[in-house]
C-alpha cells in the first residue's frame, strides 16, 4: 500500500485550513482560509483572529480560495471578526474578501452544529 501525505488523503469532514501570512515590516496579516468554513469551524478562525490581532497588524480574512463556505458561518465571521480582533489588542478594522458565489462543499452542507438550550439563535448566551 502506499503512502498517502495529508494533501493527497481524501477527508470525510469539513476541515478548517487556514494559511496565515506575516508582513512584520508593512505590519499586515493575512488569513487565507482554504478549507471549509461552517458554523462548526468558525469559533476557530474567530480564535485565530484573536491572537492575530495581538500583532497590531492590519488584518485581512481572505475567503477566495475556500473549498467551502456555509452563509450562517459568512454572517458570524462579519459580525465577529472586528471584535475578536480588538480583543487581541488590534485598533485596525478587518477586511473580508468574500468570493461572488459561495463554493459548496463536495461533501455536501455540514451537520448543524449542537446549540446549547440556554443559548440564543447564534450560540451565544442569552442576556437576562
Amino acid at each position: 500500500m502506499e503512502s498517502l501525505t495529508s494533501r493527497e488523503r481524501p477527508s470525510s469532514d469539513h476541515t478548517l485550513r487556514v494559511l496565515v501570512r506575516i508582513d512584520t515590516q508593512l505590519r499586515l496579516a493575512c488569513l487565507e482560509v482554504r478549507g471549509c468554513l461552517t458554523p462548526a469551524t468558525c469559533s476557530t478562525l474567530m480564535n485565530i483572529l484573536t491572537h492575530t490581532g495581538t500583532l497590531g497588524a492590519a488584518v485581512s480574512v481572505n475567503l477566495l480560495r475556500a473549498v467551502h463556505l456555509e452563509p450562517e458561518a459568512l454572517v458570524l465571521l462579519r459580525e465577529g471578526a472586528g471584535p475578536a480582533v480588538h480583543a487581541g489588542r488590534g485598533l485596525t478594522p478587518v477586511e473580508i474578501l468574500v468570493p461572488p458565489e459561495l463554493p459548496v462543499c463536495r461533501l455536501g452542507p455540514a451537520p448543524a452544529a449542537p446549540i446549547p438550550a440556554d443559548s440564543g439563535s447564534c450560540g451565544l448566551p442569552l442576556s437576562n
